[in-house]
């Protein structure tokens, strides 16, 4: 699995839990049948109650883009380093965990993603904390979890490229010493076949 399949994936499923509520349809009461069956309700639903500013803020920042993005994340990262200009409470950390792991970053932070939103979780009310955090976090989680193997498998792939071209010196400095035996063999062979001729005459 691709890192840009991961991150469409991340911010595919981020979006449909930002997207608002789903309804069931209504249930009807169980009646006799001597009585006559009540009269469905087919007015609209109440707006969701959870699709409120919070949500349509969250959404706002996912689909922010480059200059935007980045002049968004400059604010944010001023309001860290910076507690007495800060606007927001613990929702500054979740706001930055978003537009680290944003797909439209060109600079995606997952690790520092996964940081910002577990800060969100250790400040902000447990009333804050929804099924959404939760699944971020659990998503940040993995990626972060994958991109540490992905790193270690490369940095066990050097060790053994370095160890492999140490082998192929030593081999052929083997090449070389074999060949260097069989001349100086060679030689003593040549050396001695003169000797016996010369002790035969």
């Amino acid at each position: 699995m691709t890192a840009e399949f991961k991150k469409l994936r991340f911010m595919f499923i981020v979006g449909l839990l930002l997207s608002g509520c789903s309804f069931s349809a209504p249930q009807v009461p169980h009646h006799s049948p001597h009585v006559d069956p009540p009269v469905i309700d087919t007015s609209p639903p109440l707006p969701c109650p959870e699709k409120d500013e919070r949500h349509e803020t969250l959404k706002a920042l996912l689909h922010l883009k480059k200059d935007a993005l980045k002049s968004e994340l400059l604010n944010l990262e001023y309001q860290l380093s910076h507690p007495e200009k800060r606007v927001l409470g613990p929702e500054l950390y979740f706001h930055l965990a978003l537009l680290y792991s944003s797909p439209n970053n060109p600079l995606a932070d997952y690790g520092n993603a996964l940081n910002q939103i577990k800060r969100y979780m250790q400040f902000a009310a447990k009333d804050q904390i929804t099924d959404i955090e939760q699944y971020i976090l659990k998503l940040l989680t993995r990626i972060e979890s994958q991109r540490y193997k992905r790193k270690t498998c490369n940095n066990q792939k050097q060790v053994l490229l370095k160890e492999n071209q140490a082998l192929k010196t030593k081999l052929k400095n083997a090449a070389d010493e074999t060949r260097r035996l069989k001349k100086a063999i060679q030689a003593l062979e040549q050396l001695d076949i003169r000797l016996e001729k010369k002790r035969t005459h």
